[in-house]
């Protein structure tokens, strides 16, 4: 698969301080990555110097195979975004607004922008000046006007920041159908895990500006599947009688003389009865799972954001 985004030890320090510490982040061709983290884990500043609006202390940064230091290589015109909170002038239109984006990037055909205000939902709200707008609408329309020259890759910095409910469902659906329409990379950064599990194909989870794992999110899942854990006083031996007398083979020894098994998750009297029978103590046997939220904890550990 082709890579879009590819950073290799990007790296940013503010007065002595690593505020993103040599994250190496890739992004391939049609997927949605979400990039997840708490409120200061570096992910704004790593999206920044993707797009080279801050300059990186060291590391690289390369887009569509080109690396950005070594010169722009005309790669605006592939790369929509909407980083931090999208700005417009306030006394124009919706209409307006695009109107000056359009002839800045070089669009030749005007009956694009009606054709991204319906995109976005707000054909409607074309003629009206934008301080009228919400902050929903206006996320709408930050989002039409990144997509004003079809760009191949579409960054959006919490794009449901400060949304109601309903706003946030109502965004979430529109780039799940653009990404449908389109034959779009997404990069989509938040911190909120829901919003990124309804969203990602791939999640990067960033904290106090390490980038932890990047994980294809049906792998994830995989990992955080229900399970019947037991303790035992000799993890060995059980792992050898489960397989040889009842044919287990998707279990894991997690600690030790701890075990996880991922099938046969109705049968725990089963097992404990034939593990005791062939001499192995069982401490403890119980069905048990990790959600997403209880991954990430103890991804991040007891470390706190700055």
């Amino acid at each position: 698969m082709d890579i879009v985004l590819q950073t290799r030890k990007l790296t940013k320090t503010y007065k002595r301080k690593r505020i993103v510490s040599e994250v190496d982040m890739t992004v391939r061709k049609g997927e949605v990555y979400g990039f997840l983290g708490q409120n200061g884990a570096g992910k704004t500043t790593t999206l920044r110097m993707i797009m080279g609006l801050v300059q990186p202390t060291s590391g690289e940064v390369e887009l569509f195979g080109r690396n950005v230091r070594q010169g722009r290589h005309n790669l605006h015109g592939r790369i929509g975004s909407i980083v931090e909170v999208p700005g417009f002038y306030l006394h124009l239109t919706a209409e307006q607004n695009l109107e000056i984006h359009r002839r800045l990037m070089g669009v030749q055909d005007p009956d694009t922008i009606r054709k991204h205000l319906k995109l976005v939902g707000l054909q409607d709200a074309a003629d009206k000046k934008v301080k009228t707008f919400s902050l929903g609408m206006k996320q709408r329309l930050g989002i039409a006007r990144a997509l004003l020259h079809y760009p191949e890759l579409l960054i959006l910095d919490e794009p449901t920041n400060g949304l109601d409910p309903l706003s946030m469902k109502e965004t979430r659906e529109m780039i799940l159908n653009l990404c449908r329409q389109r034959e779009l990379t997404v990069l989509i950064s938040s911190h909120i895990l829901s919003e990124i599990q309804q969203l990602a194909t791939r999640i990067g989870i960033i904290h106090q500006g390490v980038l932890l794992e990047q994980i294809d999110y049906r792998d994830l899942l995989k990992k955080n599947r229900s399970y019947i854990h037991i303790q035992v006083d000799n993890d060995t031996k059980a792992a050898m009688l489960l397989e040889q007398k009842l044919g287990v083979t998707d279990y894991t020894v997690w600690e030790k003389n701890a075990l996880r098994l991922y099938e046969r998750l109705d049968d725990a009297a089963t097992i404990n009865e034939m593990l005791v029978t062939n001499g192995i103590k069982v401490h403890d046997i119980s069905v048990a799972g990790q959600s997403l939220e209880d991954y990430f904890v103890r991804l991040t550990g007891d470390r706190h954001d700055d």
